[in-house]
C-alpha cells in the first residue's frame, strides 16, 4: 500500500481506513456487477472503455480526496 500511495497523504479529519474502505467497496461491486449482468446503476461495464472510464473516475476520487 505505502508504495502504491507515493506521496499522497489524507487530510486532517479524514479517516484514511475508512475511506480506502469505501473505494474498495465500490470497486468491489462494480466487478460483482459487470460480471452478473455488465451494468451497474446504468452504465455499462463491458468493455474496455467502460472501465478506463471508471479508472479515470476512480483515480478522481482519490486525487480529490487525498490531495496530489
Amino acid at each position: 500500500m505505502q508504495a502504491a500511495r507515493g506521496s499522497l497523504r489524507p487530510p486532517d479529519g479524514i479517516d484514511a481506513p475508512t475511506a480506502n474502505a469505501v473505494l474498495v467497496a465500490c470497486a468491489q461491486q462494480l466487478v460483482l456487477s459487470a460480471s452478473a449482468s455488465g451494468v451497474f446503476a446504468g452504465m455499462s461495464l463491458k468493455d474496455n472503455a467502460d472501465w478506463s472510464w471508471v479508472r479515470a473516475v476512480l483515480t478522481a476520487l482519490v486525487l480529490s480526496l487525498y490531495g496530489e
